[in-house]
């Protein structure tokens, strides 16, 4: 694999000093699902033309299926990386260490070569907004987030490599500039870093300092990794969109950070408006042009002075104590401010209105305004964008509630959805699980049930979807193993519902909306009537399937959830409908409802 050995080698381009968890890697890309076959396949073949892949961390922290499994035939062609966004190693709150458990977990288990985080938080008090909010560059902020950091490296037994963010807000009390406070941490913390050039680039559009001297003033024995993407402009304000190729003043200030630290593992984002995998290659050829030239310039004038190894970790005494660390009270009382604004449900410049006069005085003595932006202007834009997210989200997830209300009505729900229901999982797959308890009886979902009185029952048929697609794996009961079972064993024959396998009863015949919705076929069909309705939700291989069942196939289905045996399934179908059609009507269940069932493992 391109990278590991080559031109810049051990001992040339000032390899020598990258940290050891740290290996030069190349040039490599996200893993995004749009683009995983295209990896498997020229993978397979030897040809890719990229050097690894980094993997969101949260969207394969799953019990089973296609996101659980991808990570490990994507390790098998290439290294793979992981990028945490959920960690909230920010936050006032406490640490989520289950999570942190798995996430390590999920590292040994593709042997990843590092993992990174973002320098943020994501929620207080419980809820996450599933972004990336900035920190206040402060003393306090700065031990409470180093204590933070420690705790999560003991726990997984390895350095966290952590990200500069994109912003839009800095705070009024800052002590420090964004780069002293990244340098300051990572030797507080012992930790390394993941320098993102285009946020340094954003940022310095953003609140004016000088991009050069951000990048200059990194400790360039912790860089772990680069990353690299496009970004947006919205008015005055740059937006870290991760939608646009690399624009060439952020590869410049790239080059200019290989000149002075050597080669650097360098990722290229793309998460939005993705282009076909041959543009995105293409693309992450660029970037590998300007790394080589850069390194040519680097080697032609002798490599960087200011180049260091690694520093040892600090004695244990020297580190800040994550079991006595308190959280500063004033970055709690700015997150749960800062919480209230972005989650107000008119957004931040109404929300300040309702308060009061003094209301936007006192925003800007929290964040730094400035004639271009006013304060609170900036902080819409995480407003927007938690509700576009969670709205997206629950969009993907429910494409046909979202199709059955229409845009506008489906934009009203995810809002009160969104205010009675904030994220609290670091997965964003779990943001509509209250979603069909919601519809069915909160308040603020009355008028949705009046005009859609299907709603609720839909929405949790698209849970059951989604549940199934990364439910827990298991082995199907196949065709091949019945067929050689003996006649004298198929009384004894055990029969257990998969684990991805569910059985829902409706009011309403929400399937016919599921598969109008999937052909593309307008909403409610004609005729959508109220009609009891059971249907079977499993999956198959990687697609997750749906079938309606009448009350014998249900029966069976509740049967094979507790753990039924064939013989028992005889007898019950005997008692309903007679001992002469038991034999024929068992065979035929079976057959049909055969995907729903797994190899009996010992167990219940």
């Amino acid at each position: 694999m391109r990278g590991r050995q080559g031109a810049h080698g051990e001992g040339e381009g000032g390899l020598s000093s990258r940290p050891p968890e740290a290996p030069y890697l190349g040039v490599g890309v996200g893993l995004r699902p749009a683009h995983q076959a295209d990896v498997l396949g020229r993978g397979a073949r030897g040809a890719l033309r990229v050097d690894f892949f980094e993997a969101i961390a949260e969207n394969h922290l799953v019990p089973g299926g296609r996101p659980r499994r991808i990570v490990e035939d994507v390790r098998a062609v290439a290294p793979l990386v992981l990028h945490g966004v959920s960690l909230n190693l920010g936050s006032a709150d406490p640490l989520d260490l289950p999570h942190v458990d798995a996430l390590g977990a999920l590292a040994r288990r593709i042997e990843a070569p590092w993992i990174s985080e973002h320098l943020c938080w994501n929620g207080v008090r419980g809820r996450t907004s599933h972004d990336l909010l900035p920190l206040p560059h402060t003393e306090a902020a700065l031990r409470h987030v180093a204590a933070r950091v420690v705790r999560v490296q003991d726990r997984l037994g390895r350095r966290l490599a952590l990200e500069n963010v994109s912003s839009y807000v800095r705070f009024a009390d800052d002590e420090m500039p964004e780069w002293e406070f990244l340098a300051a941490l990572a030797e507080a913390a012992d930790c390394g870093l993941l320098l993102d050039v285009n946020n340094v680039w954003v940022n310095a559009c953003n609140h004016g300092f000088d991009a050069a001297a951000y990048v200059d003033a990194i400790p360039a024995a912790r860089v772990f990794e680069i990353h690299l993407a496009g970004h947006s402009q919205d008015g005055p304000l740059r937006i870290d969109t991760h939608d646009h190729p690399v624009c060439d003043e952020v590869l410049a200030l790239y080059a200019r950070a290989i000149r002075r630290m050597g080669a650097v593992s360098t990722l290229l984002e793309w998460d939005d408006r993705l282009p076909p995998w041959d543009a995105l290659e293409a693309e992450a050829l660029r970037v590998r042009a300007v790394l080589e030239s850069a390194l040519r310039e680097r080697d032609g004038r002798g490599g960087a002075p200011e180049e260091r190894p690694p520093p040892p970790a600090p004695p244990r005494g020297a580190r800040p104590d994550p079991e006595r660390a308190p959280v500063p009270a004033a970055l709690d009382a700015a997150q749960r401010r800062l919480w209230a604004l972005l989650a107000a449900p008119e957004g931040v410049r109404a929300a300040l209105a309702e308060e009061g006069p003094g209301a936007g005085a006192a925003l800007e003595a929290l964040l730094a305004g400035d004639a271009r932006v006013p304060a609170a202007e900036r902080l819409e834009v995480y407003a927007n964008a938690y509700f576009h997210r969670i709205a997206g989200a629950l969009r993907e997830d429910h494409p046909a509630l979202a199709a059955a209300l229409g845009a506008p009505a489906f934009h009203d729900l995810a809002t009160a959805y969104l205010l009675a229901c904030p994220p609290r999982h670091a997965s964003l797959r779990h943001a509509g699980d209250r979603l069909p308890a919601f519809l069915a009886g909160a308040e603020g979902a009355a008028p949705f049930r009046a005009r859609w009185p299907y709603a609720a029952e839909l929405a949790a048929l698209e849970r059951a979807i989604v549940d199934a697609f990364d439910a827990p794996d298991d082995e199907p009961l196949a065709r091949a193993e019945l067929a050689a079972l003996a006649p004298a064993a198929w009384a004894a024959l055990p029969l257990r519902l998969r684990a991805s396998a569910s059985l829902l009863g409706f009011g309403w015949p929400v399937d016919r909306l599921r598969g109008a919705a999937e052909r593309g076929e307008p909403l409610p069909p004609e005729g959508f009537t109220p009609a009891p309705t059971r249907v079977c939700v499993y999956r198959e291989g990687d697609a997750v399937r749906w079938l309606r069942v009448d009350a014998d196939e249900a029966a069976f289905l509740d049967a094979a959830r507790a753990g039924t045996t064939f013989g028992a399934l005889c007898n019950a179908l005997a008692a309903r409908r007679g001992p002469d059609a038991a034999p024929a009507r068992a065979a035929a269940l079976l057959a049909r409802l055969l995907p729903a069932l797994r190899r009996d493992d010992g167990g219940a």
